[in-house]
């Protein structure tokens, strides 16, 4: 499970799912990590996020954007974490290309 990398970083992002799906993707990454973070991003993602969303009406198909709001959330968190770790952000969760197109163009943005 280490795809070749010296170190693996694992993160749960919590941005209102279900208490017993983030138990058990932590308990999950956990086994397969040398370092890992859960990290608790419902008040950022709500007050940063989903509030101006509804404020400007923005739905699809009558759903509030909250999936593809928080993608970018995640993306950048999980910079601040390969940055602050010294590692190279590479994702194996969600979709691959998604995420790591994302997280290196945050990354940059930051940087």
């Amino acid at each position: 499970m280490r795809h070749g990398c010296d170190r693996v970083i694992t993160v749960v992002a919590d941005v209102g799912q279900p208490a017993s799906e983030i138990a058990s993707a932590t308990e999950r990454a956990e086994t397969l990590t040398d370092v890992h973070c859960t990290l608790d991003l419902k008040n950022e993602f709500v007050d940063d996020l989903i509030v101006l969303s509804i404020k400007a009406n923005g739905c699809y198909g009558g759903y509030v954007l909250g999936t593809a709001l928080a993608r970018p959330l995640i993306a950048k968190k999980i910079v601040e974490i390969a940055e602050s770790e010294n590692a190279v952000v590479t994702w194996l969760g969600g979709s691959v290309r998604q995420y790591s197109l994302k997280a290196k163009w945050i990354g940059k943005c930051f940087n």
